[in-house]
C-alpha cells in the first residue's frame, strides 16, 4: 500500500485547483471550503489574438504556460481538476428504452459510435438521466462524450505542471454547481431556470429544475463570431473589432442617474456599473447581517427550529437582488445601437433562435412547461447590450450571475490579471468545478 508523504496531505477544507482551458483565456482558481467559501488564489492568462481562431494552437499555448502560472500563482495544493472545453465535447439528448438487466452505459456503448463516428473505446463518456423527462415509455438521457486522447492530454498537462489530477468535469454541471449556495431556498427547488454560459467561442445552454440538470446543449456561436462579423463588415483587425464591439450601446428611453451608469472604473460600452454596485450592496448587506451583534442569544426549542431560523436569515433579500446576482434586466430600455458600418442583427437572431429551440425542446419533454427565469454567465455576459437583447427575446425575468461575488476575500490572496472587485460572470464554471466532487 502506497503511503503519501505528510507534506502532500491536503489541509482541512482544502479543495483542488480548478483549471479552465477557455477560449478567452486560461483560468486557474483555488478556493477553500467552509461557510463562506474563501478565495485562496486565482490567475488568468488571456489568449493572444493570433490564437483566437485556432483552438489547437491556443490549447498548446495554454499547456505550455500552465506550469509557470501554477508555480508563481500562490496555490497551496497539488490536487487539481480541469474542465473539458464545450467546443470539443459531444452533447446530445437521447431517448433510451431501458429494460431489466440493461444499463444506460451498455446502451450508449452500442449507440454512440454511429452518432460520433468513432469507436466507443476512444471516448470518455458521462450521462445524466433526466428525471421525469421520458416520453413513450422511454428514458431521456443527456449523453456527453469527449475524445479519450483530449482528456489524456489535459491530464498530462496537469501532471507536467506538477499537479495531481483528481477530476475532469463537463462545463454544464460546473456552471450549475457554482449556484448551489445561491439557489437553496424551498421555492428554488421547484423553479425551472435557463442558464446561458455566453462564452467567446460558443454558448452553453442549460435548463435546471432546482439543482437538477434536465437539458444541455452547446451552440457554436459566441463572442468571436461577433468579432469576425465586425472584421468582415469593416475590414479591420481582430483587436480593432473587439474595441468597436465595446462601443455598442443600448438606447435608453428614460433618463437615468449618470452616476449609476458611468462608473469611472468601467470600460466604455459595457454598462456594468449598476450591476457591480448592486452586487456589492447585496454582498455587503449579507455580510453586515451575519456580523451584526445581538443583544442576547436566542435559543431555539429544537434543532428543526434552528435550521428553519438559519434558512430564514440566509434568505432575507427584501429590497435587494439575490446575493451574487444582478438586478433583473429591465425591458424598458430602447434598441441596440451599433457603431457606423456594424450590424450584428443576423448572428444575434441566430443565437436567439437556437436558444428558443432549446426551450421548446424542454417544453416537449415536460408537458408544455416553460422556464421561470434565466441566468446569464460567461465572459460575454459583461456586454449589457447582449444581455438586453436576450432578455427581450426570452420574455422571462433575466439576471446576470456572478457567484464569485459571494466568495470571501481578506486581501492576502494571490490574484493575477483578474479584478474580482468587479463582476466576473466568466468565472462561474471555474468556481463550480472547484466545488464539485472529485471523480478520478
Amino acid at each position: 500500500m502506497r503511503i503519501k508523504r505528510l507534506g502532500s496531505l491536503p489541509a482541512a477544507h482544502a479543495l483542488p485547483i480548478a483549471v479552465d482551458f477557455g477560449a478567452s483565456g486560461l483560468k486557474v482558481l483555488q478556493v477553500a471550503g467552509g461557510e463562506p467559501t474563501r478565495l485562496v488564489a486565482a490567475s488568468f492568462l488571456p489568449t493572444p489574438d493570433e490564437f483566437a481562431h485556432d483552438p489547437a494552437a491556443r490549447l498548446r499555448f495554454q499547456i505550455e504556460r500552465l506550469p509557470k502560472l501554477i508555480r508563481k500563482g500562490g496555490f497551496t495544493t497539488k490536487r487539481a481538476v480541469c474542465l473539458i472545453p464545450a467546443s470539443q465535447m459531444f452533447c446530445k439528448h437521447m431517448q433510451l428504452q431501458l429494460s431489466e438487466g440493461v444499463s444506460i452505459d451498455s446502451l450508449l456503448q452500442a449507440l454512440l459510435p454511429s452518432q460520433v463516428g468513432c469507436d466507443y473505446e476512444s471516448l470518455v463518456c458521462r450521462s445524466v438521466e433526466v428525471p421525469g423527462g421520458g416520453r413513450g415509455g422511454k428514458t431521456e438521457v443527456i449523453c456527453m462524450a469527449a475524445s479519450r486522447d483530449l482528456v489524456g492530454r489535459l491530464m498530462q498537462a496537469l501532471k507536467s505542471a506538477h499537479l495531481e489530477p483528481v477530476g475532469v468535469h463537463a462545463p454544464f454541471q460546473s456552471v450549475l454547481r457554482s449556484f448551489h449556495s445561491v439557489r437553496r431556498r424551498e421555492e428554488d427547488a421547484l423553479s425551472r431556470t435557463l442558464y446561458l454560459d455566453l462564452g467567446y467561442s460558443s454558448t452553453n445552454v442549460m435548463i435546471a429544475h432546482g439543482q437538477d440538470l434536465v437539458f444541455a446543449r452547446t451552440v457554436d456561436l459566441g463572442g468571436q463570431h461577433l468579432d469576425a462579423a465586425i472584421m468582415k463588415q469593416r475590414n479591420i483587425t481582430l483587436s480593432e473589432a473587439r474595441k468597436l464591439r465595446k462601443e455598442i450601446t443600448v438606447e435608453r428611453r428614460a433618463v437615468e442617474d449618470d452616476a449609476a451608469h458611468h462608473d469611472a472604473g468601467e470600460e466604455e460600452g459595457t454598462g456594468l456599473a449598476l450591476l457591480h454596485a448592486a452586487m456589492a450592496k447585496s454582498v455587503q448587506s449579507a455580510s453586515d447581517s451575519a456580523s451584526k451583534p445581538q443583544s442576547a442569544p436566542v435559543v431555539p426549542a429544537s434543532a428543526e427550529e434552528a435550521s428553519a431560523e438559519a434558512s430564514t436569515l440566509k434568505d432575507q433579500r427584501v429590497g435587494l437582488p439575490t446575493p451574487g446576482m444582478s438586478p433583473r434586466i429591465e425591458l424598458a430600455s430602447g434598441k441596440i445601437v451599433f457603431p457606423r458600418g456594424v450590424n450584428l442583427s443576423e448572428p444575434l437572431e441566430i443565437l436567439s433562435d437556437e436558444i428558443a429551440m432549446s426551450v421548446r425542446y424542454h417544453k416537449s419533454m415536460f408537458g408544455g412547461a416553460g422556464i421561470d427565469r434565466a441566468v446569464l454567465v460567461g465572459g460575454e455576459a459583461k456586454n449589457a447590450w447582449l444581455c438586453q437583447h436576450l432578455a427581450r427575446a426570452l420574455r422571462v425575468p433575466v439576471e446576470v450571475g456572478d457567484p464569485l461575488a459571494l466568495v470571501s476575500r481578506n486581501g492576502s490572496e494571490r490574484i493575477k490579471d483578474v479584478d474580482f472587485s468587479k463582476a466576473q460572470p466568466g468565472w462561474a464554471a471555474a468556481l463550480g468545478m472547484a466545488l464539485s466532487p472529485t471523480d478520478l
